[in-house]
């Protein structure tokens, strides 16, 4: 099972995904854990392009492994300014997530 926890704390917003979907018998075929990992990366990417952009007040957290337990964690305090970008970011990524929670 996936989980995935959204925060916005502090001028910080912050995404933690944990698990797998085990929805396929063949390891390395699951579209679930696909779909939840292109999703992840893609706010990685886009946190990371931020950065370059220098919309962000620190160096941003990104962390995607690639181990069984399935960890990611993608954190940023976004310049004050620009909070409301990287917001949107985030919620179209977790609207994604919650949509991929009701299959």
């Amino acid at each position: 099972m996936v989980q995935a926890y959204y925060t916005n704390v502090g001028g910080e917003l912050r995404l933690d995904v944990l698990g797998h979907g085990n929805l396929a018998n063949i390891e390395g075929l699951d579209v679930m854990c696909a779909a939840v990992t292109t999703l992840t990366n893609t706010l990685a990417l886009n946190v990371q392009s931020a950065a370059e952009a220098k919309l962000l007040d620190e160096e941003p957290m990104i962390y995607i492994g690639d181990d069984e337990e399935g960890k990611a964690r993608v954190l940023c305090k976004p310049c004050p300014e620009h909070f409301s970008i990287l917001k949107t970011i985030f919620a179209t990524v977790c609207n994604g997530l919650l949509m991929l929670s009701k299959l």
